[in-house]
């Protein structure tokens, strides 16, 4: 007991030492003491809300090292260089790293008084990680993003399903779960699957006084788009589109703004540049894609826009939400075109794969990586989308789909993007290393810079830059990379190109695409689980009610009207977004409120009179629609 009030009273301690901060945000200092007292915690802060602190200052104040499960490797790469950067002793695991790397990582947590190991979900139930785990002296075990294991959650990750199994070997240690987005439904969930011993949790509110919201509803984007951004202040613009990142970024540059763009097709390096000149505000204006934000807390953001709807309001409410993190007044505005709802449902169902498109899928990875039926289990690869989805003539999104619908029936895992700088490991020893010097000159300089510039070489990989080497030596990068190529192939050293690439691992032996085990129901719950957050973005953004309000009740909150949004300050010019379709106007129409069929007709055109009556009695005998009292229509919900 004494231990524990320790623990406590040196948070304070701790929070001023190592990030500078003279007191907690809104609920930290509950969430930190509960896990220090035992309890397993289920803590939800809004995006900005501080949630990593939540586990780094109890973690750092207790004994032991906290296992932190991540679901992104940027994020955990990221996350482990902050802490390293404030002299904590931080580890990450995930499956872009060789197995010498993994071993030595294993035997630092057991023995190198680490305070955190990272690790990706899918390295759980490795039989190396569970040997070296029960030898670890854990504090406790940190579930980050953990909507993650819930169906119903906006990224499902079948491997996080596994993170309970760690309660078998670490029957006495508490778990705390962390979010920022998870409704009523995937909260239950979340304690659920991870076993919790008691009902604990800590929930901030999903609203932000300083953040007005707002939607713009227009034929025109780019000129809203124009007239949104003001000089010389800090914005994040988000749109789906790489080619559209450039673009936007070349017309508001031109328009007299300072833009740069960021997404997933530039090199680590660039990506690694712009973002920070942007953290430095050397561009108050950032164009992106969703590859960009997650872990990067700026505080200054004042404007967060979207110029094409995300796919689900989880994601809109945690990009949304990077805006105004100093709680200063900042906005969050959305612009979408009248049909943008019904396009969203059109493109959504369009790259909904077929159970043939997976077996496709399925069976084009099993061929491009030669693979024969009954071997591959846990064989790891490189994975391009574009080049895969060309190859098998579908669209990307539509492969990405199938990926997820193979990965929920675990016979694959794609990670997110990996980037591993370039290795090498000398494979000679010191006198053929001397003789093939003395035949091979124009090695030597290459060879010499290596060697005194890294120790261990012989031993195991070691990172090399090869833009520095070529900077060393005055010679050209390409040149540099066809020299350790050469050498790689001498037998000299071990030469491992940079990569970028997301990993693709089979789980399972391959097996003849026509016996993969999907079955009905689980494609179709999938795709329902799909649309229902469709539904519920399309709520937002269609209908006129105050926008905090909007969000506060999707995920299970009740509260007041905001006064800042575009509808409280009656601003808004979302009107009647009408879909084309008969169908889908008389679902839109009855999503707002309850109709007679007179009023039906009469709202959607009397020419379409009979299109109307006909779906009207289809859908009552599907019982999707129910027929009231004074003929009265009400949508099943």
């Amino acid at each position: 007991m004494a231990e524990k009030q320790s623990q406590a009273n040196n948070i304070h301690e701790i929070l001023n030492k190592y990030w500078g901060y003279p007191r907690f945000r809104p609920l930290q200092e509950d969430i930190i003491q509960s896990i220090i007292e035992g309890n397993d915690i289920l803590a939800l802060l809004p995006t900005g809300g501080g949630k990593s602190l939540c586990y780094q200052v109890p973690a750092l104040a207790m004994e032991g090292i906290c296992i932190v499960v991540s679901p992104l490797i940027a994020l955990i790469q990221d996350q482990v260089n902050q802490l390293r950067r404030r002299d904590i002793k931080a580890l990450m695991l995930h499956s872009g790293m060789s197995q010498e790397s993994i071993d030595i990582t294993l035997d630092n947590a057991i023995y190198g008084e680490y305070k955190f190991l990272y690790v990706a979900p899918e390295r759980l139930k490795s039989k190396l990680f569970i040997e070296r785990l029960v030898q670890m002296n854990v504090s406790f075990v940190a579930v980050d993003e953990a909507h993650c294991i819930s169906q119903w959650g906006h990224d499902f990750r079948p491997a996080y399903k596994d993170i309970a199994s760690l309660r078998d070997y670490l029957p006495h240690v508490n778990f705390m779960a962390l979010t920022a987005t998870a409704t009523p439904h995937v909260k239950k969930e979340i304690q659920d699957l991870l076993g919790f011993k008691n009902d604990k949790v800590i929930q901030g509110s999903y609203h932000r006084a300083n953040l007005a919201y707002h939607v713009h509803c227009t034929e025109n984007k780019q000129s809203i788009l124009e007239n949104l951004i003001k000089p010389n202040e800090c914005t994040i613009i988000y749109t789906r589109s790489r080619k559209l990142c450039e673009d936007l970024s070349s017309q508001l540059n031109r328009s007299g703004f300072g833009a740069c763009y960021y997404h997933a097709g530039l090199s680590h390096e660039e990506r690694e540049r712009i973002q920070e000149e942007w953290i430095d505000d050397k561009h108050p204006v950032i164009i992106a894609t969703n590859a960009f934000g997650m872990g990067i807390d700026k505080a200054n953001v004042r404007h967060v826009i979207h110029i094409m709807a995300p796919d689900s309001l989880e994601a809109y409410v945690q990009e949304a939400g990077r805006a105004g993190r100093d709680l200063l007044p900042a906005d969050a505005s959305l612009i979408v075109s009248p049909t943008e709802g019904e396009e969203l449902i059109t493109r959504t169902k369009k790259l909904q794969p077929t159970r043939e498109e997976i077996k496709r899928v399925y069976l084009a990875l099993a061929n491009k990586y030669r693979l024969p039926i009954g071997y591959g289990k846990d064989s790891k690869y490189h994975f391009k989308l574009l080049e895969t989805a060309q190859r098998i003539k579908m669209p990307a999104q539509k492969v990405l789909h199938a990926l997820k619908v193979l990965e929920t029936n675990d016979y694959l895992h794609l990670s997110d993007a990996v980037y591993r700088p370039s290795e090498v490991k000398f494979m000679t020893d010191g006198n053929a290393l001397y003789n093939f010097e003395i035949k091979n000159e124009k090695y030597v300089p290459l060879i010499k810079l290596i060697l005194r510039s890294k120790t261990g070489t012989y031993d195991r990989f070691v990172a090399i830059d090869e833009n520095r080497i070529a900077k060393i030596l005055n010679s050209s990068v390409s040149k540099v990379e066809r020299h350790l190529e050469e050498l790689d192939r001498y037998e000299i050293l071990q030469y491992r190109p940079k990569s970028e690439l997301p990993i693709l691992s089979f789980k399972q032996d391959r097996v003849n695409e026509d016996y993969l085990r999907i079955s009905s129901e689980s494609l179709e719950e999938y795709y329902k689980r799909i649309n229902e957050r469709i539904v519920g973005l399309r709520n937002y953004f269609e209908k006129n009610e105050c926008r905090s309000v909007s969000i506060l009740r999707y995920f299970g909150e009740e509260g007041s009207k905001c006064g800042i949004c575009d509808v409280c300050s009656g601003k808004s010019n979302v009107s009647s977004p009408k879909p084309e379709s008969v169908e889908a106007q008389i679902k839109w129409i009855l999503e707002q409120r309850a109709v007679t069929m007179q009023s039906l007709i009469k709202e959607i055109g009397s020419d379409k009179a009979s299109d109307v009556m006909r779906f009207v009695r289809k859908s009552i005998d599907e019982k999707t629609i129910t027929l009231g009292k004074g003929m009265i229509l009400i949508l099943n919900k």
